[in-house]
């Protein structure tokens, strides 16, 4: 009895064990491939993962050669354009077991990011890269979890609350225009800076300071090892597919290892927010983001329905989700700003002017940066032509149907938010040029479609990011206050190299000729 028992449990498994990786994606390629959905042949344990990385590879090998050109789909997401080539549209393409098809319709688009029947959430494969980076923050979690942290974390992103937050980020942008005076002074001639990294310390002050309280110094080395579990991240999902699973592997015990230093560093910072507040110094532990979730903690706040409370494990992969969004995505973003602006001096002088005009010789406030037009146009087309997100992945987590196509559970969508920022069929035959006029009217008539989801920098629907309004007010801020104290020019040096890793970024930095404006 026992040897038969025994022999029904192994087969289970062994059934189990081959279900998952070999039965389950021929019946799911099988359902889309009769519906017209086709793609590049799999591999049973990688599907396309190193496919793609290899061919991405090859292609950032080069730099884009002659003059710079902003139709860098080919450079960025090159297997998406070759494979759109020989299998058509609508294309899928595997992570591992999941297949992926890529949605350029917009209303089903619309349809995927409302989610009003609760079929597509963050995608499996997505959150396994995610939780090595974020642990399981918000940008993370799904369903009831993920409702709970967006409740507790909205009202410090609310308005009134960022509008405490201009004076924060004006002096971190102060700190760093006055390193950039130092270095020109007495300088005719331009000198040349690495603009790349001095945003990133610039954004990295700011969240520390205005979300989290906390000065540079104390921040810094947070930033550093989140700056090595990026790199160390992007490594393993290159590798090959065994390495990256297996949990006692290099790769995966230098991550653990690296992020239990960056818990440890969080500690401390959140240690020294309660000291402040049991030493009567603060009140409330203050109206930040951290004094928004200790508060929370502190309420013991618990759902008897779902069993969810948050707890300070949440609110520590809370700390690493809004590090890494606050500093690397707002910093790329303005380094591509800076970029576009460095190449068309014309809108740098009508930006620079309309700053003069609104804000006289004073840093912008909260009211003046809602007059700054033109430079809310220049930041828009930067986010298009250099959105630092590239893509949004859902699974889908029981059958759907989205047009004319049915979309069975353990699939997925992949929304190709570049290729459809670069779309000439949406924005014209003018799509791979600078033009922030077409902002003008704001976001909803930029494109030719004039369909909102055609311009998703920060996702739209459901699950749209939380802390938009804040990117927008810091870089509003950074690009104001720049534009009156320097002039700027791209350096011969520069390369024009996008490629993405956490987002889209320069792969050989962005060194601008700075010279300081007369006073």
């Amino acid at each position: 009895m026992w040897l038969w028992t025994i022999a029904a449990l192994c087969v289970a498994l062994v059934w189990k064990a081959v279900t998952k990786p070999l039965l389950k994606p021929w019946i799911l390629e099988a359902k889309l491939r009769r519906q017209g959905i086709r793609g590049p042949p799999r591999s049973i344990l990688s599907g396309n993962v190193k496919h793609i990385f290899d061919i991405r590879t090859r292609v950032e090998a080069k730099c884009i050669e002659g003059p710079i050109t902003h139709d860098i789909m080919e450079y960025v997401q090159p297997h998406h354009l070759q494979w759109a080539k020989l299998y058509g549209q609508p294309l899928r393409w595997w992570w591992g077991s999941e297949p992926g098809v890529v949605l350029t319709d917009l209303d089903m688009i619309k349809e995927v990011l409302y989610n009003k029947a609760g079929a597509f959430w963050n995608s499996n494969w997505q959150r396994q890269l995610q939780i090595d980076l974020l642990g399981r923050g918000m940008a993370v979690v799904n369903g009831d979890e993920w409702a709970l942290r967006r409740r507790i974390l909205a009202p410090a992103f609310h308005a009134d609350k960022i509008k405490l937050m201009v004076g924060g980020m004006r002096d971190c942008v102060a700190d760093m225009l006055a390193k950039w005076n130092a270095l020109t002074e007495g300088k005719e001639e331009p000198i040349e800076l690495e603009v790349c990294k001095e945003l990133i310390t610039l954004t990295s002050d700011i969240i520390s300071r205005a979300a989290f309280g906390s000065s540079y110094k104390q921040g810094h080395r947070v930033f550093e090892l989140l700056d090595q579990v990026g790199e160390l991240v992007y490594r393993k999902f290159s590798s090959l597919w065994i390495q990256s699973k297996l949990p006692f592997s290099k790769i995966n015990r230098d991550i653990k290892a690296v992020n239990a230093e960056v818990r440890s560093t969080l500690e401390e910072i959140v240690q020294v927010r309660k000291d402040q507040t049991a030493a009567g110094e603060i009140e409330g532990y203050g109206s930040d983001l951290l004094g928004v979730m200790l508060k929370e903690v502190d309420a013991e706040h618990y759902d008897a329905k779902t069993g969810l409370s948050f707890t300070i494990d949440g609110l520590m992969e809370e700390c690493k989700t809004f590090y890494i969004a606050g500093q690397e995505t707002s910093a790329k973003w303005l380094a591509w700003t800076m970029m576009l602006l460095a190449i068309n001096p014309s809108w740098q002088e009508r930006a620079r002017e309309e700053v003069r005009q609104v804000c006289q010789s004073q840093a912008p406030d909260a009211e003046s940066l809602s007059k700054l037009k033109i430079v809310g146009m220049v930041l828009n087309e930067s986010l298009r032509l250099y959105s630092p997100a590239v893509a949004i992945v859902r699974s889908c987590f029981k059958d759907a149907k989205l047009g004319h196509l049915s979309f069975p559970e353990g699939s997925g969508v992949i929304i190709p938010i570049l290729y459809l920022l670069h779309d000439k069929d949406i924005w014209g035959d003018d799509a791979n040029e600078f033009r922030p006029e077409r902002f003008a009217d704001g976001i909803s008539s930029a494109s030719k479609t004039q369909h909102l989801f055609a311009f998703l920098p920060f996702s739209q629907g459901q699950r749209v990011c939380l802390g938009q309004s804040f990117a927008h007010t810091e870089a509003k801020i950074a690009v104001a206050m720049i534009l009156q104290r320097f002039s700027f020019q791209l350096s011969p040096n520069y390369r024009h190299s996008p490629v993405h890793r956490i987002a889209l970024q320069p792969l050989h930095g962005m060194p601008l000729l700075l010279q300081r404006l007369d006073d």
